[in-house]
């Protein structure tokens, strides 16, 4: 494959979520779907190591949609399904797919400084997005928004803040502060506890006791100015420390019934529920389809991964991750994925965010880690 055009693959997805075309996840997930799929040919010894848990977790789907009256879904199957096949292809995939990406990198003159420009691509376009939104324009890819519009999350979420860690890597404060924007703009507590995660990862990344008091004095300067402009953030973090439990009383709802559902039988707690039966009676709501929705999907990632996988299921997704590189970037990444696991399953089924994370870490491994130290890897 041409070298120019494998750099394209990857960082396409980036660059095209950077235009303000005012997506939501109905239209930004086919998308994301068309956007990925030509990036799988470098990781297809994913799917031979993904193989065991496809074919578990496609059994038990199968067998849910054979059962008479148990309310299972093919659109819900498919729904969560292809995501979370991408998501298992590329994590099995990924090491010798990131190495043969990498070395299409190396050959490609100042490639690192067409990843560092694809990044800032990204992080003007999502910036712009999120001013348009405050202007009250609906060109903002808004993974979700509050109807007040104080907050807008922008789709690839997480991937937002695997390019903050780069950009506090390479004490760029101009992608520092417009990466921080866009965080600070979502108001969501998962968002605002992941950066202040990636800013203590980078400052393990730096070493040298200056840069570390420079990039904290600066960082500290830009928080202080957009917590500032922004106190719905301070609010955010205080609630998110605050927060008695049991008060979000939907996600414990749906944690409740994921739980019954995992114990209902010794063949669930091994291999699950599948991906095509509901977990929850659903989430009383005016909206239908949001209603219908709700039964499938869990605000948790953990009890979502449980009631749907089995232990056996779960067992054999965390051995997926071993294969990740044991670097600093591969911490970037699953401590997003942690983080995130307590507010939302999105990044494993339903959306493409956690494949776009996977290849986020990709192309920032690319600039920060050395060819000999992947090699040795």
């Amino acid at each position: 494959m041409n070298l120019y055009k494998s750099t394209t693959i990857a960082c396409l997805p980036f660059v095209a979520f950077s235009l303000p075309l005012g997506l939501g996840n109905n239209l930004a997930q086919p998308i994301a779907l068309l956007i990925l799929t030509p990036l799988l040919i470098y990781f297809t010894s994913g799917l031979l190591a993904s193989s065991l848990l496809f074919t578990i977790t496609a059994a038990t789907s199968i067998a849910s949609l054979m059962e008479y009256g148990s309310g299972a879904s093919g659109y819900q199957l498919l729904r969560s399904g292809i995501p979370f096949l991408w998501f298992c292809i590329i994590l099995g995939g990924y090491k010798n797919g990131y190495k043969e990406l990498l070395q299409k990198f190396e050959q490609i003159p100042n490639s690192k400084k067409i990843i560092h420009n694809s990044i800032l691509i990204f992080a003007i376009g999502q910036a712009a997005q999120v001013i348009l939104f405050y202007m009250g324009s609906g060109l903002a890819n808004a993974a979700s928004a509050s109807e007040d519009g104080q907050r807008v999350l922008l789709f690839p979420t997480t991937a937002t803040i695997i390019f903050f860690f780069y950009a506090l890597c390479k004490r760029n404060h101009f992608l520092s502060l417009l990466l921080g924007l866009i965080i600070l703009a979502s108001g969501s507590k998962a968002m605002l506890l992941a950066s202040l995660a990636m800013i203590l990862l980078s400052l393990i990344y730096l070493r040298k006791p200056k840069k570390i008091i420079i990039s904290t004095a600066i960082g500290t300067i830009i928080a202080s100015l957009l917590l500032t402009v922004n106190p719905l953030a301070i609010e955010r973090i205080t609630g998110f420390i605050s927060e008695e439990k049991g008060v979000d009383v939907t996600r414990e709802y749906e944690i409740f019934h994921a739980r019954k559902s995992f114990l209902s039988s010794p063949t669930t707690v091994l291999v699950g529920n599948g991906l095509a039966a509901p977990l929850t009676p659903g989430v009383p709501t005016p909206d239908d389809r949001w209603f219908e929705n709700s039964k499938f999907d869990i605000e948790n990632a953990y009890w979502s991964l449980i009631a749907k996988l089995g232990i056996v299921g779960c067992v054999l997704l965390a051995i997926l991750f071993t294969r990740l590189p044991k670097d600093i970037v591969t911490a970037t990444g699953v401590l997003t994925l942690m983080v995130f696991g307590f507010k939302t399953s999105y990044q494993f089924f339903t959306t493409f965010d956690g494949s776009l994370l996977l290849l986020a870490t990709m192309l920032v491994r690319s600039t920060l880690i050395s060819k000999s130290t992947v090699a040795k890897k």
